[in-house]
């Protein structure tokens, strides 16, 4: 299961080609810790690949490669002397207070780091969604049973030409009459009948 780091840019362009803006919700990115404090966005490729339409599978596979190619350049660079020889310059520049100075104020500056106050938030709607589709797939089983029951039931029918109007009202009781509440033909309110006529 191939998985590549993958930049912010890498994901709008993926929901690009996915055709949804929603598409990388979902269980295909998962979050992993990298050195050096740094969060890394991973891909499930095969997964994505499983989501793609047969015209977009070439533009997903091509861009696999060019993230490949990325990441394996971002992983050669980190492993490269990142160190600055000051010790080469102190003896190649004739100033070497100026040397000096620029290595107090280089080593003394902090790159600013983004601060993370998305995390959590994408962590409770991910929460949530997760209730929801739980939800939802529960109610999607229930309703799936009963379907199967009454299916069942409709696959046991006696014969038509066999069914009595006393079958059809046992089997069907949405159509029996109420002769009690609506003495009068049709035995039905005109909403049952509208109903009635909608479902026929």
């Amino acid at each position: 299961m191939a998985r590549t780091l993958c930049t912010t840019r890498t994901l709008r362009r993926l929901t690009e080609f996915a055709g949804t803006s929603s598409f990388v919700s979902i269980p295909v990115l998962r979050i992993n810790e990298m050195a050096a404090k740094q969060v890394a966005k991973v891909v499930d490729w095969s997964q994505l690949l499983q989501r793609t339409t047969n015209q977009n599978r070439a533009k997903i596979l091509a861009f696999k490669n060019k993230s490949d190619n990325i990441l394996a350049a971002n992983l050669k660079a980190k492993q490269q002397e990142v160190a600055v020889n000051w010790q080469h310059y102190e003896t190649s520049v004739a100033d070497t207070a100026l040397v000096t100075d620029f290595k107090k104020k280089f080593e003394s500056y902090k790159v600013p780091e983004p601060v993370d106050t998305k995390s959590a938030q994408l962590a409770e709607k991910a929460k949530a969604d997760s209730e929801t589709v739980a939800k939802f797939v529960a109610d999607c089983d229930a309703r799936i049973a009963q379907m199967s029951i009454d299916l069942n039931r409709l696959l046991n029918l006696p014969a038509v030409e066999q069914l009595t109007v006393d079958d059809v009202m046992e089997h069907f009781p949405q159509r029996r009459p109420d002769y009690q509440k609506y003495p009068y033909w049709p035995h039905k309110s005109m909403e049952d009948m509208k109903k009635f006529y909608q479902e026929a």
